[in-house]
């Protein structure tokens, strides 16, 4: 990791794959500490006589690391010597949360990816982005062990979730949760969970929000088939609120008058003679011609042993 060292100033993007180890090797050379609260936004260290070791460098110009099918557990503090970091890909890990202090001088991070992770909370993560997340607007969470959407309600900048392949259930706790939470949520990634299995999933995810057109669900926006069915569902659910504030009382009121209205109408139609429909005339089936008789001799004979 010399090299990557010696050319810190000048790297914009590094990508790693199955890379062993912690961050703090690769950030953190021997004989130094990854304490970085004496560095300017700038990336610059100011000099401190009273610390034994000295401060590891920082890296200036790092918008993009990528770290992919490694063994990473745990993001240490030694990523905040990245402080214009804008993408943070940690794919196939074994990542299981963030350290508050690592994300804290990431001012400029847009893009997180944990998927394929072992992520079983969510309810750390505004610890960790809470106060420099506001500009995050790309969160996946794909392929992870989330049981609850907690946790998720504080990243109000989110534009694009993906929580797909985890252990979500409720429609009403989960994506509803994610959709009254997230006002600025664009596209949302919900297959794979046990909530996708539901009869009618699409259409119930759909109706979480208010404007449809807005919002992809699985990397699909709303098709003319998905419209129709959902404004029939928002009917049926209106009808099912109306009956439980009644008790069913007016609906059953209705129905009855409904009954005694087209029992009337099927009465007066009836007697108007004016508006009946004339009936088609039935069609006379001609007589059966009687069989000719044979006129040979021959002929008279068959006829006569039934042949």
């Amino acid at each position: 990791m010399r090299g990557l060292r010696e050319v810190r100033t000048h790297l914009v993007e590094m990508d790693l794959r199955r890379c062993v180890g912690t961050l703090a090797m690769l950030f953190v050379g021997e004989g130094e500490t990854s304490n970085t609260d004496d560095v300017d936004t700038c990336g610059s260290r100011l000099h401190n006589a009273f610390d034994p070791k000295p401060r590891a460098a920082t890296w200036p110009m790092l918008r993009s690391l990528t770290c992919v099918g490694g063994d990473l557990t745990e993001v240490d503090a030694s990523l905040r010597l990245c402080p214009r970091l804008r993408r943070l890909d940690l794919r196939r890990n074994g990542v299981e949360r963030i350290d508050p202090d690592g994300t804290r001088g990431l001012s400029e991070l847009t893009h997180l990816d944990l998927g394929f992770n072992r992520v079983r909370d969510a309810r750390w993560l505004p610890d960790a982005l809470h106060a420099d997340g506001r500009v995050l607007t790309s969160l996946s969470l794909r392929g992870n062990k989330l049981r609850s959407a907690r946790g998720l309600e504080t990243l109000k900048s989110l534009e694009s979730l993906d929580v797909a392949g985890n252990l979500l259930r409720s429609m009403k706790h989960d994506v509803a949760f994610i959709a009254d939470n997230l006002p600025r949520l664009r596209k949302v990634w919900l297959e794979g969970n046990p909530v996708s299995a539901v009869a009618g999933y699409r259409t119930q995810a759909l109706a979480c929000w208010p404007d449809t057109r807005a919002v992809e669900l699985d990397g699909r926006p709303a098709s003319k088939f998905d419209k129709f069915t959902l404004r029939h569902y928002r009917k049926a659910m209106e009808l099912k609120a109306r009956m439980r504030r009644t008790g069913g009382c007016e609906t059953q009121a209705g129905a009855r008058q409904g009954h005694r209205t087209t029992k009337r109408n099927r009465t007066d139609r009836t007697r108007n003679t004016s508006r009946r429909i004339p009936r088609r005339p039935r069609r006379r089936r001609c007589p059966r011609r009687p069989r000719r008789r044979p006129s040979s001799p021959r002929g008279r004979r068959r006829v006569a042993a039934g042949r």
